[in-house]
């Protein structure tokens, strides 16, 4: 029986040489395909049309690393204490109509792994030992693979493999890969649920915005129009006019434009809300509300703008102060 080798007999040995020059070749491909797995998936935030379709983008690359016929991700909802599944790809409960949301369960496989903050691997025998409790829903697997999904040190779901057919179909080392992207996984999927629920504000906003009888204005740093809505009108322009100049670039008087831009600036500077009122060439007199829109950083990059036509509640005004001093 051959003993431990030491560095000069690993040298001499070109068995020894070869299997170790393998195995780097092996560590360096395995490293590759991983790299090019976490690529793909943190691209795909950007590539797919919705949280759908980047879920099947996950479980596509993943099936690149290691064969998953079996695989569902499911997200934690602590303050409703309730498991949501949106992806299940199954070959033995793919029909069921249950799995899209459940109580949270600590005793459930997936329960477990959030609990725990930590991946779990089961084989055959424990897993049989589950389902004599009750803590398997659905079919008992012979193997099963969970590893949570955590942002911020905060576990936002789990991810996780089984196959029925095979107990030997993963190993420790497919754990251990798992592991490795899903960090990756985790940040996609919030990536994903943030840009989606901009997406519906914004679009929400717009369709307020768009039939908003108040002009809405926002700014950029360099005082262009980053938006304006269609009730710009009321100063004598059109959206297409006004979307990406400034407002020394359309024509009104310079007075009128520095006491403009001025309030604007300053609400850049202060970072706080600003007010001013205007009174354009057509003798219409707008009340303009500037408000700063901040990073996650804090800092303010763009203003916002809401603009009251008060023109009537300026002719009262004139009005009263005129018939005041007749009757005085």
């Amino acid at each position: 029986m051959r003993g431990k080798m030491n560095p000069k007999q690993c040298l001499d040995d070109p068995d020894l040489k070869i299997k170790e020059l393998e195995d780097r070749i092996k560590a360096l491909e395995n490293a590759e395909r991983i790299n090019e797995t976490l690529f793909e998936i943190s691209n795909a935030v950007n590539t797919t049309r919705n949280l759908d379709d980047l879920y099947l983008s996950i479980h596509q690359s993943l099936n690149r690393l290691i064969r998953v016929p079996n695989l569902y991700i499911s997200l934690y909802h602590p303050e409703k204490e309730l498991l949501h599944f949106p992806y299940f790809a199954d070959e033995v409960d793919s029909s069921r109509s249950d799995w899209k949301d459940r109580p949270f369960n600590e005793d459930s496989l997936t329960g477990e792994v959030i609990i725990r903050k930590g991946p779990l691997m089961l084989d055959e025998k424990e897993l049989e030992h589950r389902q004599k409790k009750k803590r398997i829903v659905g079919g008992t697997p012979k193997i099963w693979i969970g590893v949570p999904l955590v942002t911020d040190e905060k576990v936002i779901g789990v991810i996780a493999i089984q196959s029925y057919k095979d107990p030997r179909a993963y190993t420790r080392k497919d754990m251990e890969l798992l592991i490795s992207v899903s960090h990756q996984i985790a940040l996609a999927i919030e990536r994903k649920r943030v840009n989606e629920a901009l997406k519906e504000n914004m679009d929400r906003y717009r369709t307020l915005s768009e039939n908003s009888n108040d002009v809405i204005i926002r700014f950029d740093p360099s005082l262009n129009h980053l938006y304006v809505n269609p009730a710009v009108q009321i100063l004598g322009q059109t959206q297409e006019e006004m979307t990406g100049k400034k407002f020394q670039d359309l024509g009104f008087p310079d007075a009128l434009t520095q006491k403009w831009e001025n309030a604007v600036r300053t609400v850049f500077k202060t970072q706080k809300v600003n007010r001013v009122e205007l009174k354009f060439p057509q003798s219409t007199w707008i009340d303009w509300l500037l408000c700063p829109e901040f990073d996650s950083r804090g800092n303010v990059v763009s203003v916002i703008s809401f603009a009251r036509d008060i023109t009537e509640k300026k002719q009262m005004e004139l009005h009263n102060r005129c018939y005041d001093k007749i009757n005085k």
